[in-house]
């Protein structure tokens, strides 16, 4: 989920509110990218074509935004999950901030939209490293060598759902707090009108990117993974217009 760049609407001199609130979201991205590097490891940048795989995955899914609502729902969250679990706190904070940054130059940004697109770039900065730093946490720092995730196959699949669902709602949060602050919506009423009805194409991207990880896991296979991706998005993209049509 990101935030919609044409629901910004500001005009001339921000207000100090806006101003007290841009500088936040300059200071979430700079805890983000800075905690990022602190827990940085070499190991979490190999194999390097895992990193290259999910970067661009990350970067091409996310040109297929699904509108719901006031957001949009990006399917490059499977990829960035992948990259918390699969490699780490640091890469998967760094692909998620270039995937906004690629995304503000793709869309040719233009100064009144910058707040909109500074949350968009702290979010996907947070997000993926508070769920990377989670499942080191739940599954230790050797989560590069293929025979523990092997032997710890169950461990990996239920880590990976739940890290995808929980990264998932603070993604939410950290955009809805962003809608409140420059539309007035509530928070309650936007989980209640875009969160609730996406769930399902949640759960269901869930599951398959826990499969989808353990396959990783058994197989050490780029092709494996770039096919099962390329699949698992494709479904993901599928559900969710489907879900939005039917709202």
């Amino acid at each position: 989920m990101r935030d919609n760049f044409g629901q910004m609407g500001l005009r001339g001199r921000w207000p100090r509110g806006l101003v007290v609130y841009a500088t936040s979201q300059v200071v979430v991205l700079l805890v983000a990218l800075i905690g990022a590097a602190l827990v940085s490891k070499d190991a979490d940048w190999h194999p390097v074509w895992t990193v290259v795989v999910l970067g661009v995955m990350a970067v091409g899914a996310h040109a297929f935004v699904i509108r719901v609502g006031n957001q949009r729902l990006s399917p490059s969250f499977v990829a960035l999950v992948l990259a918390m679990i699969l490699l780490g706190p640091a890469p998967a904070a760094a692909i998620g901030a270039v995937t906004m940054i690629v995304d503000g130059v793709r869309t040719k940004i233009r100064p009144l939209r910058l707040l909109p697109w500074l949350n968009n770039v702290s979010t996907y900065a947070m997000f993926p490293l508070v769920g990377a730093l989670l499942a080191r946490a739940v599954l230790g720092s050797d989560l590069h060598n293929p025979a523990y995730l092997r032997a710890h196959s169950l461990a990996l699949a239920l880590t990976v759902a739940s890290v995808f669902l929980l990264t998932n709602a603070l993604n939410f949060v950290l955009i809805a707090i962003h809608q409140r602050v420059m539309t007035g919506r509530g928070i309650v009423f936007q989980a209640r009108t875009l969160l609730l009805p996406m769930l399902p194409s949640e759960l269901a991207a869930a599951v398959l990117t826990a499969l989808l990880a353990i396959a990783y896991a058994e197989l050490r296979n780029g092709e494996i993974v770039l096919m099962g991706l390329v699949i698992v998005l494709a479904v993901y993209i599928t559900l969710v217009r489907a879900l939005a049509r039917s709202e």
